[in-house]
């Protein structure tokens, strides 16, 4: 019940409902045309700067 009926999306990568393959597949080639640099395992420690200038920090992820 808490939920919204509508959640707009704030994101340069479109977005459009279909088979989750689909879907990531979608992402995976915006992100590369994008040029977007995406890491896993990590923890944000800080993010400073402004918008379409800001440089985050972080932290191998601890398990």
């Amino acid at each position: 019940m808490a939920e919204p009926g509508i959640l707009p999306l704030r994101s340069d990568i479109a977005f459009a409902a279909g088979k989750r393959e689909m879907v990531l597949d979608a992402w995976g080639e915006a992100v590369e045309k994008m040029s977007a640099q995406v890491r896993f395992g990590f923890d944000v420690t800080e993010i400073t700067g402004q918008k379409d200038d800001f440089l985050v920090t972080a932290a191998m992820a601890t398990q």
